[in-house]
């Protein structure tokens, strides 16, 4: 049986490049955000849908050698689980090969949900900025003062665009 965790082992190495390259994707999208970039965040965007596809090839590995080993387990391709993994390899195989491979992708997961997080926040809080302009500009934001008082658009309300009927 140790055939099968040696072959689950190299797997999870491979995941964990994967999820290396899935990072370093990440860090540079946070570049492209910053630049507002869309071509190259329309491109980087099917990279990491490919790394995303990669993936869950592997974990589909995975489960397949589970199976065809006879080792039942409740593991889905979308819903990967490494405890899960764990426990069931604990069960038949032995993991003790396993546990390192598994702490490493666990690790690395973590960083790339924050690094996830991190470019989300990024994007809403440009959104945000974007609604509040547009609002500003389309009349129907608050009614702030954006000039000198003695101006046209202070005497009319403040906005930067009026509409008029």
């Amino acid at each position: 049986m140790s055939g099968i965790t040696e072959n689950i082992k190299n797997i999870l190495e491979d995941k964990k490049t994967l999820y290396s390259k899935l990072l370093s994707a990440l860090e540079e999208e946070r570049e492209i955000l910053k630049r507002s970039d869309l071509d190259a965040l329309w491109k980087m965007n099917d990279i990491k849908n490919d790394i995303a596809g990669d993936i869950e090839n592997l974990r589909f590995s995975i489960i397949k050698i589970l199976k065809s080993s006879g080792i039942k387990n409740s593991l889905e391709i979308k819903k990967f689980d490494l405890d899960e993994l764990l426990s069931v390899t604990e069960k038949d195989c032995g993991n003790e090969i396993l546990l390192k491979p598994v702490a490493d992708l666990k690790n690395i997961k973590t960083k790339v949900y924050n690094s996830q997080a991190v470019n989300r926040q990024f994007v809403e809080e440009y959104l945000g900025m974007l609604e509040e302009l547009v609002s500003v500009i389309a009349n129907s934001g608050f009614n702030k003062t954006y000039s000198r008082k003695n101006a046209y658009p202070a005497k009319s309300g403040g906005l930067i665009l009026n509409q008029e009927v």
